[in-house]
């Protein structure tokens, strides 16, 4: 009946998975630094417990390990994506420290290029992140499935691992699941901005 077939994907929406080596000893003295701000500075939810540092994680000393982890991954990523842009930065980084029962609505990160986050504590069914599809109109009629698979989900969970950075575009809408453990998941997020001459000129662009 046909002579050839292709598939071609068009307009994926990536997230870019990292493993940090040797996590553990950076890990606890991060959550140490996290446990003496959390007696001083930060926001806490008093409804359930949850808190927040503030956005400047990325200035103190303590955080500066991990900042040049989420520096390394971020290049990675810009080249993955072959752009051309002059230097970037970190806008913010915050740490997220939620209890059992916690959960964070759906949100994206404004004002930035890439964002990402980092998990210090993860334990077993404490919140998977859930990234949504960006399309709205395919929301429009969801047929039931067989199967779920990327080309038909429209949601894409991942489970949280200790050690492991997350990078994603700012525009990418995503929440986190319920905590279901007995105790806190700690994570750190950060935005990055690309800086410079950045973007092309709408006189020059072809349409």
């Amino acid at each position: 009946m046909f002579t050839k077939g292709e598939i071609r994907t068009f307009f994926p929406c990536c997230v870019w998975l990292h493993e940090v080596q040797d996590f553990r000893q950076m890990n606890a003295g991060m959550i140490e630094e996290l446990g003496e701000l959390r007696k001083s500075t930060g926001y806490s939810n008093p409804h359930n417990g949850a808190w927040q540092s503030r956005g400047n994680l990325n200035t103190l000393p303590a955080f500066a390990p991990l900042m040049s982890c989420f520096t390394a991954g971020s290049e990675r990523v810009l080249d993955f994506l072959k752009l051309e842009y002059e230097r970037f930065l970190i806008t913010d980084s915050w740490a997220n420290i939620n209890p059992p029962g916690h959960s964070h609505m759906v949100h994206t990160h404004p004002n930035n290029f890439l964002s990402g986050v980092y998990y210090l504590r993860a334990p077993e069914r404490s919140g998977d992140i859930e990234f949504i599809d960006p399309r709205q109109q395919a929301l429009v009629l969801q047929p039931r499935v067989k199967q779920q698979t990327p080309e038909n989900a429209w949601k894409q969970r991942i489970s949280p691992q200790e050690g492991q950075l997350l990078i994603f575009h700012s525009w990418f809408q995503h929440q986190v699941q319920e905590n279901l453990s007995d105790e806190e998941r700690i994570s750190i997020s950060f935005n990055i901005m690309l800086k410079g001459s950045v973007g092309v000129e709408s006189a020059g662009a072809e349409f």
